[in-house]
Protein backbone atom coordinates (compact mmCIF):
# COMPACT_ATOMS: atom_id res chain seq x y z
CA UNK A 1 0.00 0.00 0.00
CA UNK A 2 1.26 3.44 -1.27
CA UNK A 3 1.04 6.92 0.71
CA UNK A 4 -0.30 9.35 -1.44
CA UNK A 5 -0.94 13.00 -0.92
CA UNK A 6 -4.07 15.03 -2.32
CA UNK A 7 -3.19 18.77 -2.51
CA UNK A 8 -6.87 20.77 -2.59
CA UNK A 9 -6.76 24.56 -4.51
CA UNK A 10 -9.34 27.17 -4.84
CA UNK A 11 -10.18 28.62 -8.67
CA UNK A 12 -7.18 31.36 -7.68
CA UNK A 13 -4.70 28.55 -7.20
CA UNK A 14 -4.10 28.57 -3.41
CA UNK A 15 -4.01 25.49 -1.59
CA UNK A 16 -7.16 25.15 0.35
CA UNK A 17 -5.50 21.51 2.21
CA UNK A 18 -3.43 18.56 1.98
CA UNK A 19 -4.70 15.22 2.92
CA UNK A 20 -2.75 11.65 3.12
CA UNK A 21 -3.88 8.51 2.27
CA UNK A 22 -2.90 5.16 1.89
CA UNK A 23 -4.22 3.52 -1.54
CA UNK A 24 -3.44 0.36 -3.21
CA UNK A 25 -3.21 1.53 -6.50
CA UNK A 26 -3.49 5.26 -8.35
CA UNK A 27 -6.65 4.58 -9.59
CA UNK A 28 -7.66 4.03 -6.07
CA UNK A 29 -6.15 7.16 -5.19
CA UNK A 30 -7.41 9.09 -8.55
CA UNK A 31 -11.20 7.72 -7.27
CA UNK A 32 -11.18 8.59 -3.62
CA UNK A 33 -9.34 12.27 -4.12
CA UNK A 34 -12.20 12.87 -6.82
CA UNK A 35 -14.89 11.63 -4.21
CA UNK A 36 -13.57 14.35 -1.54
CA UNK A 37 -13.69 16.96 -3.71
CA UNK A 38 -15.92 20.09 -1.93
CA UNK A 39 -17.90 22.89 -4.07
CA UNK A 40 -15.04 25.10 -2.91
CA UNK A 41 -12.21 23.51 -4.54
CA UNK A 42 -11.06 24.08 -8.35
CA UNK A 43 -8.60 20.82 -7.98
CA UNK A 44 -6.43 18.42 -6.45
CA UNK A 45 -3.60 17.53 -7.12
CA UNK A 46 -2.48 13.64 -6.51
CA UNK A 47 1.13 12.59 -5.23
CA UNK A 48 2.74 9.52 -4.67
CA UNK A 49 5.87 10.47 -2.67
CA UNK A 50 7.46 13.25 -5.16
CA UNK A 51 5.58 11.84 -8.53
CA UNK A 52 2.60 13.70 -9.58
CA UNK A 53 -0.02 11.26 -10.59
CA UNK A 54 -3.09 13.06 -11.47
CA UNK A 55 -4.64 17.13 -11.16
CA UNK A 56 -8.54 16.44 -10.92
CA UNK A 57 -10.63 19.39 -11.72
CA UNK A 58 -14.33 19.88 -10.25
CA UNK A 59 -16.57 19.55 -13.04
CA UNK A 60 -16.82 23.39 -14.16
CA UNK A 61 -13.01 23.79 -13.82
CA UNK A 62 -13.15 20.96 -16.28
CA UNK A 63 -14.80 22.03 -18.94
CA UNK A 64 -12.91 25.72 -18.35
CA UNK A 65 -9.54 24.19 -19.12
CA UNK A 66 -10.63 21.99 -21.94
CA UNK A 67 -11.80 25.22 -23.62
CA UNK A 68 -9.38 26.57 -26.28
CA UNK A 69 -8.98 29.98 -27.33
CA UNK A 70 -9.81 31.09 -31.11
Amino acid sequence: MAVYRFRYASRSGSVIRTTIMQCDTDDEAVRKAGGTMQDSYASVEIFEGERLVQTVFAPSQAQSARQTPQ
